[in-house]
């Protein structure tokens, strides 16, 4: 990739328009929303499939809905183009959702993401077909029988397993046992009577454990928790528990936040990346050493709702990191692991004029949420 001093400031190409930036009301008449009808109809989240070719959104109408990107969309031309969605869900509050990491358009059984619902079982779906669901896997407590529903869902990078994250647990669950339960489960946290008794023997990961990632060299699951702490398991989870700690530094106040809602590692899985909410920083942490190495400044990103980044490698080894803000701007900060301390963003892109709830990045293209 260039420098990316150089990438020239970026053009629309595509767009949803103004059909789901209505009320509710417009946008979904067939809900009866008592009260709400002045509510925007904003979208919460949009992932990109892994071969590009798929976003799928969920908006405040808590409907799912599916845009094909069309096959022309990086052609040169002065158009906009409009997307609109392929597949819509009924209206269904989701927990956590994640696609297929091996998701090709031209192959129907890739075309599927896992949901989490309130009180449902985990559904694998197809997201060209909300009606079809391949898959169930339910995650019940053997203490009070009640269904536990995940706050943070991750696929294993080969797609075979996925794990769930939930309050002070994690369950790892095989993608091809249809209405089985979890393979391996973890509690984070012992009861009260066992610590009275016998102590922590290591950092506790108390809270709701909402953001998931796997080192790509070692296999390690990392967790993240609404407490500020991170914690790492074998074996993509299977395995034990290897070590936690806790991002807290009270002698560096600007790096403060409120829980972790983000986690992400270099392809050479030395580097481990934190976002929190209500956060002006992106935390950086040297695991060799098991120490931060820096943390970057002025992501603009101080909110309750999760504010993602995204990693840029290129083959030379360097590192830029990209992250949206609440001013609709996109900041990056160039090779990070050069520096230490706090790191000021060397680009800022205005991604529109709206406000932007995420970013997400794909090789040459920028997906943004007005």
């Amino acid at each position: 990739m260039p420098g990316l001093n150089a990438i020239s400031p970026p053009q629309c190409i595509a767009s949803t328009g103004d059909q789901h930036r209505h009320i509710i009301r417009k946008t979904d008449a067939t809900r009866k929303i008592a009260g709400k009808g002045a509510n925007s109809n904003f979208f919460h989240t949009a992932e990109l499939s892994a071969d590009g070719t798929t976003i799928v959104t969920h908006s405040e109408d808590q409907r799912t809905r599916t845009f094909v990107l069309p096959t022309n969309l990086l052609e040169d031309g002065d158009e906009i183009l409009t997307l609109a969605p392929y597949a819509t869900s009924n209206p269904i509050k989701i927990r956590s959702s994640v696609l297929y990491p091996n998701f090709r358009l031209d192959e129907s059984g890739t075309t599927v993401a896992l949901q989490a619902r309130t009180d449902l079982s985990i559904r694998l779906v197809n997201v060209l077909d909300y009606n079809y669901v391949h898959a169930s896997y339910p995650w019940i407590n053997s203490n009070t029988e009640e269904i536990i529903t995940p706050h943070a869902l991750l696929f294993s990078p080969d797609g075979t397993r996925f794990v769930a994250g939930a309050e002070a647990s994690i369950a790892v669950f095989d993608l091809s046992r249809d209405n089985e339960g979890p393979l391996q489960y973890h509690r984070t946290r012992r009861s009260r009577k066992i610590r009275q008794a016998y102590g922590e023997s290591d950092t506790p990961l108390s809270g709701i454990l909402n953001a998931l990632a796997i080192n790509p060299s070692n296999g390690w699951l990392s967790a993240g928790s609404t407490e500020r702490q991170i914690g790492f398991w074998d074996a993509g989870g299977i395995g034990e528990k290897v070590s936690a700690f806790s991002v807290k530094d009270d002698t560096q106040p600007e790096t403060r936040g409120c829980g972790i809602t983000q986690l992400g590692w270099s392809i050479c899985g030395t580097y481990l990346f934190v976002a929190e909410r209500n956060s002006d920083v992106i935390l950086v942490f040297d695991m060799r050493q098991g120490k931060r190495l820096c943390w970057l400044k002025g992501r603009n990103a101080m909110s309750m709702q999760r504010m993602s980044f995204e990693i840029v490698e290129s083959d030379d080894g360097r590192i830029d990191v990209w992250a949206g803000g609440v001013d609709g701007h996109v900041r990056v900060w160039e090779n990070i692991t050069r520096k230490t301390d706090g790191i000021d963003p060397s680009t800022d892109i205005i991604a529109h004029q709206g406000k932007s709830k995420r970013s997400a990045l794909y090789p040459f293209c920028l997906l943004t949420l007005i």
